[in-house]
């Protein structure tokens, strides 16, 4: 059961309730939403509910931007730098226990929810001899930017597989610190031999390497999906287990592969005003999400409800409210 089907059944209570809330809720003067870089799933998500706030407050400033991944988009909800920003689920959690690169707590954010599941992709050209994780050992591989908690995650799948990121450096193969952007030339260059794309159901930038230089997807064991997700680093996630099926995009064998994925979630300050973190909660579950992701699990009931019982970061009011109209509780303290 999905927020869409819901949403069916309560549209005209919903949209009573929307166009009430929008001529009370107080906007703040700036709507900053701290997503990743232009052009991901993330940021344009971002875009539009910045365009879709905007609408409801003429006159309201929204910016979709990127500030250095999820630990920067999390330090700068924080300071209120940003107002909103979407952030990995267990540098969340992270954070609100003063864990691994957050050496204090921050106890002032709270959720909207989860808006998608981020399937990791290990991609490697489609002429390339790569056939399985463990020969990434000697590879020239893609993993990430630095400071990204998707880095950190691909560390904990390398090593899974026997393969830390220094052994590979020194082993004859390289691991490269670098973003989105950089990893279709990269790999048209032959610069790398793969990709470690933690990336929404296709991303633009798979679809880029999809038509340049071609990419053929490797999956993963099912007991070392059971190893990583039995990981500490994947302890403070909201892991699943995810099938790639083929067909959805070019490049993903026939049967399809198994993989792991994260949850993305979108956080707020303490601070903000709860009608209007309802508004951007209806907004962004009430189809946003549904425009940018398409993987049958991004945006759905289920998933709320999985962060919900795994969460220790509250939700926040607004966000809490609009689920329960929805028939979900989530925790506000």
């Amino acid at each position: 059961m999905t927020l869409k089907s819901v949403n069916v059944a309560a549209a005209l209570g919903l949209a009573c309730a929307v166009g009430i809330g929008a001529a009370v809720a107080e906007a703040p003067e700036n709507l900053r939403i701290a997503t990743v870089s232009p052009g991901s799933p993330w940021n344009i998500l971002g875009v539009k509910v910045g365009d879709a706030m905007r609408q409801a407050h003429p006159g309201l400033r929204t910016s979709s931007v990127s500030i250095g991944g999820s630990v920067a988009n999390i330090a700068a909800v924080s300071r209120d730098e940003a107002q909103m920003a979407w952030a990995v689920d267990s540098a969340v959690e992270e954070a609100w226990a003063g864990e691994n690169r957050f050496p204090e707590q921050i106890r002032n954010i709270r959720l909207i929810g989860p808006f998608s599941a981020i399937p990791l992709q290990v991609q490697v050209r489609a002429d390339s001899d790569i056939q399985t994780i463990a020969d990434l050992g000697t590879s020239s591989i893609a993993v990430g930017g630095p400071g990204w908690a998707t880095t950190d995650m691909n560390a904990t799948v390398m090593a899974t597989h026997g393969h830390d990121f220094d052994a590979i450096n020194a082993g004859g193969g390289q691991v490269h610190l670098v973003g989105h952007a950089d990893w279709p030339p990269m790999l048209q260059d032959r610069q790398v031999d793969a990709i470690m794309h933690w990336g929404g159901i296709p991303s633009g930038v798979t679809m880029s390497m999809v038509e340049n230089p071609g990419i053929r997807v490797i999956g993963f064991e099912e007991d070392k999906i059971d190893e990583m997700m039995a990981s500490d680093t994947f302890q403070r996630s909201y892991a699943i287990r995810m099938t790639l099926n083929e067909g959805l995009y070019e490049g993903i064998p026939d049967g399809g592969v198994s993989t792991l994925a994260y949850m993305s979630i979108a956080l707020v300050n303490e601070d903000l005003d709860e009608d209007f973190v309802y508004q951007i909660t209806e907004r962004m579950f009430g189809g946003l999400i549904d425009e940018v992701y398409t993987d049958g699990v991004s945006g759905s009931l289920e998933s709320v409800r999985a962060v919900a019982e795994r969460s220790s970061v509250p939700f926040h009011p607004g966000a809490a409210r609009f689920f329960a109209e929805q028939g979900l509780i989530v925790p506000t303290e």
